[in-house]
């Protein structure tokens, strides 16, 4: 490492300890949020109740305030919680004898046992699922019809793979990654049990292999990459015209980043700050 890159980790550092400290006194104590469910939910064929998951329910003052906007601006629609415990439990008591609980049991990064867990309760339940640190500015239910079966939305980022000519018409956006941090779909839909095939068809060239960036591989493997990719093999082999594509973060309208939600690292490291790691045995 030259001088130079040493004191720009060294200032790095510094200022992470300054805004932890700042943080300290406008952030804490953490709090839990209470789960709610809507008296008024919305008749529609996605289930109305929104499914979001962290390490624990404790979050700083401001995302909570974040939390309870994106709750109050979709009254419509309920807001269920899982912690790792919860999880755990859930994923032993509906997925033990399937495959994909082995890859959820073996993986070794928190986000990939989130990323299998969404498709697995969505395709259980059905509903929405978002990331706790994220969400939309207005209501999720009018960015669809009622009698979709599905919601997605696209990534700013560009996607390297693109669906064949038989498939890219019938694609808002292309040329484009499917976002997997926000999302809706009917009960047993043939989208997300298809995804759950392919990640479990795909833990051979996954397996004990190390990677030097983990983050991309897990992006690839269970991530947005394996979403999009599965988004276009399903739309090519059936007929989902149902199924709502909003445009990029929700037509302009999603929040990549609630205020205050980087506190959770403070107790939770990012998969961002590893490498050289296997992500799954």
């Amino acid at each position: 490492m030259s001088a130079k890159q040493t004191i720009l980790s060294i200032i790095k550092k510094l200022e992470f300890i300054l805004c932890k400290t700042i943080d300290k006194f406008t952030e804490y104590p953490l709090r839990p949020i209470d789960n709610y469910l809507s008296r008024e939910p919305i008749r529609q064929k996605i289930p109305a109740i929104v499914y979001q998951t962290w390490v624990d329910n404790s979050f700083g003052k401001s995302h909570l305030k974040e939390l309870d906007k994106f709750r109050s601006d979709n009254q419509d629609l309920s807001f269920i919680l899982y912690d790792e415990i919860a999880m755990n439990e859930y994923m032993f008591n509906n997925w033990k004898e399937h495959q994909i609980y082995n890859i959820y049991i073996l993986a070794k990064y928190g986000p990939m046992k989130v990323d299998i867990f969404r498709y697995c309760i969505i395709f259980d339940k059905g509903g929405y699922y978002f990331d706790i640190n994220k969400g939309v500015n207005g209501s999720i239910t009018e960015l669809h019809d009622r009698d979709s079966t599905g919601l997605i939305s696209f990534e700013g980022n560009n996607n390297l793979i693109l669906p064949n000519e038989r498939v890219i018409s019938k694609v808002k956006h292309p040329d484009r990654l499917i976002l997997q941090w926000g999302f809706g779909f009917e009960k047993n839909h043939i989208f997300m049990e298809n995804i759950i095939k392919n990640i479990c068809d795909s833990y051979s060239l996954f397996k004990g292999k190390v990677f030097e960036n983990p983050k991309n591989a897990i992006l690839t493997f269970t991530g947005p990459g394996m979403f999009t990719k599965t988004f276009f093999e399903t739309l090519e082999n059936n007929n989902l015209i149902n199924i709502s594509q909003a445009g990029i973060d929700f037509n302009g309208k999603g929040v990549i980043n609630l205020k205050g939600s980087h506190v959770r690292y403070y107790s939770q490291s990012s998969y961002a700050n590893f490498s050289n790691n296997a992500i799954v045995d």
